[in-house]
């Protein structure tokens, strides 16, 4: 077990799981509380916990939706503040992936970690607020594609919006993986030095984002099968606790799927540096 968490992807999967959890509790926590207040002499309190049943949506819907409008607003700002939290550490999450969290005297102690997060902090947090328009345009395109696309089959419209999501995605992904390569926190710098590379890696980078995207979202729906299976037995301690733990690794599926697309993209990004004859990598491929 030592060894494994000695692993770059593992630590840094786990790191991302840890964040996640702490922020999913922090944002659904007031929610959570006015529903487990009003609900507290009904059978349907039992479903909030550990995953929130449709049952109880629909309570919600139909007669408390005063509830479920308090619980966005408080999620919202919980969330907004939690973002800089986020962006905070993913510096030393990204640095760990991309070089194996040693930089200087720091290196492998939680004080380089902290450091290394401060030190990329305020490129991260710009890219952070980059990534508001950039999704948005995603949205928008992947919609309008999407309804095209979803006249021959839903799926394909669903497939067209998130194809949309994943290219955004990856392209923040790339830009944070250049400051950390570069050492430098600015986005106009980010953008410049990788724009060129880009271009002449797009299908490379997308097939890659794409494969291990569609292999860790098929290992997450997979344990979410398990886990509604679970879900439809009678409730009971020892079914709580396997809920909690198929929860848990659908999340650290999805963290582990985002650590690898963080390594391919560096990866790409590596290749297309120049070497000593004035050539790339990718020239030699």
């Amino acid at each position: 077990m030592k060894r494994l968490l000695k692993n770059k992807f593992v630590a840094a999967s786990l790191l991302f799981l840890a964040i996640d959890l702490i922020g999913s509790f922090a944002v659904l926590a007031p929610f959570l509380v006015m529903m487990r207040n009003k609900l507290d002499k009904s059978a349907l309190a039992l479903k909030l916990w550990p995953i929130i049943s449709f049952d109880v949506v629909a309570d919600i819907f139909l007669n408390e939706p005063y509830i479920l409008a308090m619980g966005v607003v408080s999620a919202i700002v919980i969330f907004l503040i939690f973002t800089l939290l986020l962006t905070f550490f993913s510096g030393g999450i990204y640095n760990i992936i991309i070089t194996d969290g040693g930089v200087g005297q720091f290196e492998h102690s939680f004080a380089g970690f902290l450091m290394n997060s401060a030190r990329f902090w305020p490129g991260f947090l710009k890219t952070a607020i980059l990534s508001i328009p950039i999704y948005l345009i995603a949205a928008f395109l992947g919609f309008s594609f999407g309804r095209l696309a979803a006249g021959i089959a839903f799926m394909f419209g669903v497939f067209v919006f998130l194809l949309f999501m994943l290219i955004a995605s990856t392209y923040i992904q790339l830009l944070r993986v250049e400051m950390i390569t570069s050492g430098s926190n600015s986005v106009v710098g980010a953008v410049r030095s990788s724009r060129s590379l880009i271009s002449r890696s797009l299908l490379r980078i997308l097939a890659g984002n794409i494969s291990v995207s569609v292999a860790g979202f098929l290992i997450a729906f997979l344990l979410w099968m398990a886990l509604r299976g679970i879900r439809s037995l009678n409730w009971s301690s020892l079914a709580a606790a396997i809920s909690i733990v198929l929860q848990q690794l659908i999340v650290l599926a999805i963290c582990l799927m985002q650590t690898l697309r963080i390594n391919f993209n560096y990866t790409i990004l590596k290749r297309g540096e120049e070497n000593a004859l004035g050539g790339t990598q990718l020239d030699r491929i």
